[in-house]
């Protein structure tokens, strides 16, 4: 399943298990970025009831971006956030509203390590997902 949003903070599970924000601040095109817009409905719909795959419109991204960094991140995680060019893929098993870093399980995608060789394997992720249970700070 896929959704485009305007906030993030609405954001529910539904009967999915995990929900997949892609986070972005600017919409400014990379090869990284064009990879991610050609893959995340295919990717979405791969998910199938499993999980939501998730963005902000276009003139949302940066108050999406500042919702996700209001969370209490650790100070490194914060700093990598706020640093980073290129978006990346925040992944829980919660609400949005409800999700705290310090105490609920989430894992983060940093796309810009893809800088090399920006052919992104949405499917890959999921699968990796899949398979991975005890995740706390990691998938």
């Amino acid at each position: 399943m896929t959704a485009v949003v305007s906030t993030f903070l609405d954001v529910d599970l539904g009967k999915g298990r995990y929900l997949f924000f892609l986070v972005a601040w600017t919409d400014y095109q990379s090869q990284i970025k064009q990879e991610l817009d050609k893959n995340w409905l295919p990717f979405g719909a791969d998910l199938g009831v499993d999980g939501t795959a998730i963005r902000a419109y276009d003139q949302a991204i940066n108050s999406t971006m500042d919702e996700v960094d209001m969370k209490p991140w650790p100070p490194k995680v914060l700093d990598q956030m706020q640093r980073e060019q290129d978006p990346y893929m925040l992944i829980i098993d919660r609400p949005f509203g409800q999700f705290d870093p310090t105490e609920h399980r989430w894992n983060i995608i940093w796309f810009s390590r893809f800088q090399e060789t920006p052919r992104i394997d949405l499917q890959a992720f999921r699968l990796s997902c899949e398979k991975s249970e005890g995740w706390r700070g990691h998938f």
